[in-house]
């Protein structure tokens, strides 16, 4: 074996040659093309070498002394979900759900429209219970023999002002006062007015004050009305000379009984003259 003095500075070519020891401890002259065949064909037994991750969908593969990695395209990938107005989006770890949104501020039904048409053309979303389906029946279904009317809202109004206005369901109670009481037996509203009314009378005027007069209590809350007293003596009148006004009231009473005593004293005076002259005209003793 030749005895190396000094190194070539410039690079190994494929014609120059090596010396190396086989396994037995011999010497061989090997060509530098020859061993970079080896190496090659030895680094190129990987060629079925692969490790996948399906589920992020990457995969890693060796071909051809390269090491490739194959990934989803970030062009197709979903980044992120947000839902707005009607639609609700809930996150849970890598997954998103997404549903419509039934209750709270904005959900689907305030983002429908105004439904303008015919009543008769309008249908309803139901769920039967016992297959937890979905179906729509149209309003004709419904269990009512009259689903028609054009009262919207009910008010009551009295002449002070309006009461609350009832639109879907509400109750009108209707209270007695001053003599009336309302009472509810089963489905009938009763309405009774007890014949006396309430209040504060302010004041009573005589229309003629030479006929009637009137009085009030001090609380208000009774009234008199009586004739106008007549000056007439109490008492039994056998021969009396009455006058009555246009009222029809006994305005005075004259006693006539001195009349008729006199009446009598002279009828009792003719009398006794009538008898004296028919004693005188009987007498014979002339």
């Amino acid at each position: 074996m030749a005895r190396i003095t000094n190194f070539p500075s410039s690079a190994a070519q494929p014609a120059d040659f090596v010396i190396g020891s086989s396994p037995t401890g011999g010497s061989k002259k090997m060509s530098v093309g020859s061993i970079a065949s080896l190496v090659r064909d030895s680094i190129n037994t990987l060629n079925n070498f692969s490790v996948s991750n399906s589920d992020n969908g990457y995969t890693l593969a060796w071909s051809n002394n390269t090491l490739s990695i194959n990934g989803p395209s970030i062009e197709d990938a979903i980044l992120s979900v947000k839902g707005a107005g009607p639609v609700s989006v809930v996150t849970s770890e890598k997954n998103s759900f997404i549903s419509l949104k039934y209750s709270g501020a904005r959900n689907i039904i305030d983002a429908a429209g105004i439904y303008k048409g015919k009543t008769n053309n309008i249908n309803f979303f139901v769920e039967n219970k016992a297959k937890n389906e979905v179906k729509k029946i149209g309003i004709d279904k419904l269990p009512f023999t009259n689903n028609t009317g054009t009262v919207t809202a009910v008010t009551i109004a009295d002449e002070n002002g309006t009461g609350k206005t009832i639109t879907e369901s509400g109750t009108i109670n209707i209270k007695g006062g001053n003599g009336i009481t309302t009472s509810m037996v089963g489905a009938d509203l009763t309405v009774e007015y007890l014949g006396k009314v309430g209040g504060t009378v302010n004041s009573v005027i005589s229309l003629d004050e030479n006929v009637l007069l009137t009085s009030i209590s001090q609380d208000g809350s009774e009234v008199s009305i009586r004739p106008v007293k007549v000056p007439v003596r109490t008492g039994r009148y056998d021969f009396a000379q009455v006058t009555v006004d246009n009222y029809g009231r006994v305005i005075k009473i004259e006693d006539q009984k001195h009349i008729i005593d006199a009446l009598v004293e002279r009828i009792e005076a003719l009398e006794s003259q009538i008898q004296l002259q028919d004693e005188s005209s009987t007498d014979t003793s002339n």
